[in-house]
């Protein structure tokens, strides 16, 4: 079987255990797992991520509450997980995506303590 490189696109600190199971998945199945988190999610990373994103089999979105950090692209203020999916849907990328639904992110919230903190506040129009 093919080795395969995925790379697993979301926000990051709201969604770091998702990420992080889906990349032991990912390596439990015996492919490569890819993303942001890698090149630390500066804007100045942006070809770095375009090059992983081109290098990757597929391009795998993981979405909860928050729309994420934003990233300034021709005056249009976008997150980089948006960003990202943008990107992969523009090179015809396959694309894979979970949805979290509103009371699964209820539940994480309140596990975490957060209450409703684990929803987008700052971009609610975007998200």
């Amino acid at each position: 079987m093919k080795k395969m490189q995925i790379f697993v696109s979301s926000t990051y600190e709201d969604l770091k255990d998702e990420r992080q199971k889906m990349v032991e998945a990912i390596l439990d199945a015996g492919h490569i797992p890819a993303g942001m988190e890698i090149f630390g999610g500066a804007g100045t990373v942006i070809g770095a991520i375009k090059r992983w994103i081109d290098e990757s089999d597929i391009y795998f979105l993981l979405l909860g509450g928050m729309y994420g950090s934003i990233y300034e692209e021709n005056s249009e203020k976008i997150s980089f997980t948006e960003w990202e999916y943008r990107y992969a849907c523009s090179i015809n990328k396959p694309v894979c995506a979970i949805i979290l639904d509103e009371s699964m992110l209820h539940s994480k919230a309140a596990k975490c303590g957060r209450g409703t903190m684990i929803f987008e506040e700052e971009n609610k129009e975007k998200y």
